[in-house]
């Protein structure tokens, strides 16, 4: 009886934070949550012993006690039940069909393949590296410029499909309904006799109705788990219910709940079937969209399509690219083969990019106004820089590069008018714009965590706009508007001199954090990645200002210190030598805050990954940890 109430004590009451570890794909840093361990063993020592010394008057109690514990799981059950959202009801029942998914028709084709997570400069790299792969895109123009909405999947696939951006002013799931049955490309499509079929990787990324898709159905037989499945979720339990030392023995957690009369496969499966099922059979027009794994991570399928544990860094990212390149040029192959490439209108892209700093500047050369410093210091929203290829019906020839600034928001009207099926999609035809053209496009960044699969809202949005390259980092400006839930707008708070800004989970830093910030944890947030952003609106900028932080560097073995830059837009403001936690300040002329803004970027000579050092298993790239900050001016301080 002991056991099974601390058990109980532990999975309700004992319930830790452990950062962005648990079933987002990032290792958990066991190394920060100690002070969770000695709290539990205490807590179950004494538990245990007051239950094995007491036992004689414990089980005098025991009905009463288990009767009580009962009735508590059965009322907080019947809650659960009560407050379960409703938002998918309709939705419950269906499934995707895929009995017709190699069949394409000899009349018209329109197909959207998207492969998640591949980021543009890599794709380039990629096909300038391999000279065959790049012959397989016969007839396509690849916009080298293109920028995606947003840096996760979620809202990306619904502006794809519909060219409308999500701005957090009603649910998600709710805006995924009206858009959809409203002038989606799956609607338009369907009303103009088109079989649609949609192939999503995550169903929540689409409306489930037989409004819109031929190939979504009732289901007929019961729903199912896999025994994989089910030891996932035993193990998701046990993590939860163990004490702190041993819940690492169960954190690898990968559950992909999902009906087993949905048709899902995974990239390699889709290129084996592809190359052996895909016919040339169907007298009507398809609309076909289908979204692969692509590039994300986790990285385990190689350049030869075979699988293997490829790690976690930017070499690994590439080399998944490749392998969905690989399987992209199979299916373009294929599609030659049988005899529908020529009449397919084809539309190759990715939801977003991957996050990894550009890094083959010499590839750029050749684009109008680009600087190697300026790629150099781009790595704050690189993951804006979604893949976009469009082969319109009967091109041919070698594959062409244009830089217009089109956005994946373009791609839904672009495919309407391209396929003659109306214009009633809202965006512009992204063959109407040339390299010249001069066009401000958006982005709106957040801080994605698992949990907003099923929340109402995502994160509170911050917008960009992009006027230029999309690569450049002088390209970007930061808007300061933050889009919360139910439509609340907020501007970050000006900022007042003197004060202490707090990170961590009760502070108050969210407000000036932009691109390059892992979960905060209890009292400091890491850096994340080669870049971090802050941006400050201050109450004033009419004389020079100091910027001090206390941070704590990653440091291990022979990793002694963290060398860090300082940049305002390309300019190289002071560079830190940080060697152990304390506080390091920046002297700031006034003539680099504009528009009452303070906006910097921190640059990381030495991030490395805790994993890689032998530190702990932690795979994210890791430098500072950032405890607090404070602004002052200058002659106040002297």
């Amino acid at each position: 009886m002991g056991i099974s109430i601390l058990f109980w004590i532990q999975g309700n009451f004992l319930v830790w934070k452990y950062g962005s570890g648990v079933l987002d794909g990032q290792a958990i840093n066991w190394s920060l949550y100690h002070k969770y361990g000695i709290f539990d063993s205490i807590f179950w020592l004494v538990v245990f012993l007051v239950f094995c010394l007491k036992y004689r008057q414990i089980s005098r109690w025991g009905k009463q006690l288990s009767t009580l514990i009962l009735l508590i799981q059965s009322i907080t059950l019947a809650i659960n039940i009560f407050q379960m959202p409703e938002v998918q009801a309709e939705e419950k029942r269906l499934v995707i069909d895929g009995t017709y998914k190699y069949s394409f028709s000899n009349e018209k084709n329109v197909i959207i393949f998207v492969l998640d997570t591949l980021q543009t400069d890599v794709f380039q790299e990629i096909i300038e590296e391999d000279a065959e792969l790049k012959k397989s895109f016969d007839g396509f123009t690849y916009f080298r410029n293109a920028l995606g909405g947003y840096p996760t999947t979620y809202p990306s696939i619904p502006l794809i499909l519909t060219g409308q951006y999500y701005d957090n002013s009603i649910p998600l799931r709710q805006f995924v309904k009206e858009t959809y049955l409203a002038n989606s490309l799956p609607k338009t499509f369907k009303e103009n006799g088109f079989r649609v079929e949609l192939y999503p990787h995550v169903n929540s990324t689409i409306y489930m109705s037989e409004e819109i898709a031929s190939n979504i159905k009732l289901e007929t037989t019961k729903r199912t788990a896999s025994l994989d499945n089910i030891k996932q979720l035993y193990k998701l339990a046990l993590f939860r219910y163990t004490p702190h030392y041993l819940k690492r023995y169960f954190s690898d957690i990968d559950i992909v709940i999902k009906n087993r009369n949905d048709f899902k496969e995974d990239d390699l499966t889709f290129a084996k079937n592809m190359s052996s099922k895909a016919k040339n059979d169907s007298n009507e027009n398809v609309f076909k969209f289908i979204h692969l794994k692509g590039a994300h991570a986790p990285y385990n399928l190689d350049e030869n399509l075979q699988k293997r544990d490829l790690g976690s860094d930017r070499n690994a990212y590439k080399t998944q690219a490749k392998a969905a390149i690989k399987i992209t040029s199979i299916f373009l192959n294929k599609l030659k083969e049988i005899g529908v490439y020529d009449n397919s209108l084809i539309v190759i892209a990715s939801d977003h990019g991957s996050g990894f700093k550009i890094e083959n500047t010499e590839l750029n050369m050749n684009i109008p106004s680009v600087k190697n410093d300026d790629l150099k210091t781009f790595t704050s929203y690189v993951s804006s820089l979604a893949t976009l290829l469009i082969k319109p019906f009967d091109s041919v020839g070698e594959m062409q590069i244009s830089d217009a600034p089109v956005s994946t928001a373009d791609i839904a009207h672009t495919v309407v008018n391209l396929s003659g099926v109306g214009n009633r999609v809202p965006g512009i035809d992204i063959f109407e714009l040339t390299e010249n053209t001069d066009r401000t496009r958006r982005f709106f960044y957040y801080s994605w965590t698992h949990e907003y699969w099923e929340k109402e809202f995502l994160p509170p949005m911050t917008e960009f706009h992009v006027d230029g390259f999309s690569w450049l980092f002088s390209s970007w400006k930061n808007t300061g508007m933050e889009y919360r839930q139910n439509g609340n707008k907020v501007v970050p708070p000006v900022y007042k001199y003197n004060s202490i800004v707090e990170f961590g989970r009760t502070g108050n830093a969210s407000s000036y954090m932009q691109k390059g910030w892992s979960a905060p944890e209890e009292e400091f947030t890491w850096s994340l990645g080669n870049t971090t952003t802050l941006s400050v609106p201050l109450e004033s900028a009419d004389e020079d200002i100091i910027f001090t932080a206390t941070v704590t560097p990653l440091l291990h073995g022979n990793l002694k210190n963290q060398r860090v830059s300082i940049y305002i837009g390309n300019d190289l403001i002071d560079t830190w030598n940080v060697t152990a936690t304390g506080e390091y300040s920046i002297h700031i002329n006034k003539r680099f805050i504009e528009n009452s803004t303070l906006l910097l970027t921190f640059i990381f000579h030495d991030a490395a990954t805790p994993e890689e050092l032998g530190k702990n298993n932690d795979k994210r790239m890791l430098a500072l940890a950032f405890r607090s900050f404070y602004i002052s001016k200058a002659n106040s301080t002297e």
